[in-house]
């Protein structure tokens, strides 16, 4: 079942954020907690955890882009799953 990792709210005041890394790519495996990207705010450099095992099937966010909280980054998924995106 796939599992679409959204942009966490990170701190109270945190309305969005920017991707400066990504340490996966389609088609890794990952495991919950790993590091899948780390987020630039307005306060600070931070890391984000897999929120569950699976494999990456799509990345909706390019480097660079800036992101309100709640909007998709990235879709997990069965190593089978055909990769979508979600409405």
């Amino acid at each position: 079942m796939a599992i679409e990792v959204r942009l966490p709210r990170l701190g109270k005041t945190m309305e969005e954020g920017t991707i400066v890394t990504y340490s996966v790519k389609v088609g890794d495996k990952v495991e919950k907690g790993d590091c899948i990207f780390e987020l630039e705010t307005n306060k600070a450099t931070l890391e984000v955890e897999s929120p569950a095992d699976g494999f990456v099937k799509h990345i909706v966010v390019q480097l660079g882009q800036t992101l309100q909280v709640g909007q998709a980054v990235l879709i997990l998924g069965d190593k089978a799953e055909a990769p979508r995106l979600f409405g």
